[in-house]
C-alpha cells in the first residue's frame, strides 16, 4: 500500500512537471506571437500612412498634369491659329 502511494504520487509530480513544461513552452509562444503581432500592427499603421502620403501626391501632381493638359491643349490651338 505505502508503495502504490508512493508510485501514484511521483506520477503525479511527473504529470505536474510535464504540464510545467508545456505551460512554459505556451507562454513562450504567446510572447513570441504577441511580439510578431505587435510588429505586423506597426507596419500596418507605417503602410496606412504611406498610403495616404501617396494620395496626397498623386492628387497634387494629378492636378499639376490636368493644368498642364490645359495649358498643350491651349498652345496647340495657338500654334495652329499662328500656322492660318
Amino acid at each position: 500500500m505505502f508503495n502504490k502511494n508512493k508510485a501514484e504520487r511521483n506520477l503525479l509530480y511527473s504529470e505536474i512537471e510535464r504540464l510545467k513544461k508545456i505551460n512554459k513552452k505556451l507562454e513562450e509562444e504567446n510572447r513570441r506571437l504577441r511580439e510578431i503581432s505587435e510588429k505586423i500592427e506597426k507596419y500596418r499603421t507605417e503602410y496606412q500612412k504611406l498610403i495616404e502620403n501617396l494620395k496626397k501626391i498623386q492628387k497634387r501632381y494629378s492636378e499639376k498634369l490636368r493644368v498642364f493638359n490645359k495649358l498643350s491643349i491651349q498652345y496647340r490651338k495657338e500654334l495652329e491659329i499662328s500656322k492660318n
